[in-house]
């Protein structure tokens, strides 16, 4: 399992047992992520892995080396910035919208 040679215990997340994965594999596809990571996390999808890799893509994480084909093959992907042991991790930011303003009223401030 590529998540064990990484990182003693099991992983506190989904993120964390796939960032290790591809920080370890550096070219991979959701399905190889899955099989990397199902024994230190049996819970694991294809769907999580899959929105995971789009959300780090997105963010110019990772580089995408060939598209999902429909039915054919996950889209495959490359780590392209390793940013250490840590998952980034996806978050909700909280906003306030006003549809009499016609948008987005308040939003909270990001600390850097």
């Amino acid at each position: 399992d590529v998540y064990k040679r990484q990182v003693r215990g099991a992983p506190r997340s989904d993120e964390d047992a796939l960032w290790t994965a591809m920080r370890l594999l550096r070219r991979f596809d959701p399905t190889d992520l899955v099989a990397a990571t199902t024994a230190a996390r049996p819970g694991m999808t294809i769907q999580n892995a899959r929105t995971y890799c789009q959300f780090l893509a997105k963010a110019g994480y990772l580089r995408c080396l060939a598209p999902a084909a429909m039915g054919k093959r996950e889209a495959s992907y490359a780590l392209a910035r390793n940013t250490g042991p840590l998952a980034p991790r996806p978050r909700r930011i909280r906003v306030l919208v006003d549809p009499n303003e016609g948008g987005i009223a308040w939003t909270p401030e990001v600390e850097a």
